[in-house]
């Protein structure tokens, strides 16, 4: 099942989002070994507004969770403020699993 939740993110500010993972019986998996990534777009085929990933080191895969962060000086310098993402899990096997997907709302910065 993928969960449906709104990102709110305040521009130029640092923030973090931590996922539980979850198994069909609602019970905590174990994601350790697996990889993560996480797009914004403004559309489907639009171009990537912000990416989540390993080779960004924004995303931390670990025990039964996924954390998706935001460092303050890289919201600071977007110039969106709306996008849709999802987030999809790969197991070693190479399956892919999305697990969560949203709105992204960011909240322009007032004080630089």
């Amino acid at each position: 099942m993928t969960l449906r939740y709104d990102l709110a993110i305040n521009q130029g500010e640092t923030w973090a989002i931590t996922f539980p993972v979850i198994d069909g019986n609602n019970q905590p998996l174990t994601v350790t070994g697996w990889t993560a990534r996480a797009q914004v777009r403004r559309a489907v085929d639009e171009p990537i507004l912000y990416e989540w990933s390993a080779t960004f080191g924004n995303i931390i895969v670990s025990g039964t969770t996924v954390i998706l962060q935001v460092a303050a000086a890289v919201s600071s310098a977007w110039t969106w403020t709306n996008g849709h993402y999802d987030l999809n899990l790969t197991d070693p096997s190479g399956k892919v699993y999305r697990i969560a997907q949203g709105r992204v709302l960011v909240s322009p910065e007032t004080t630089h």
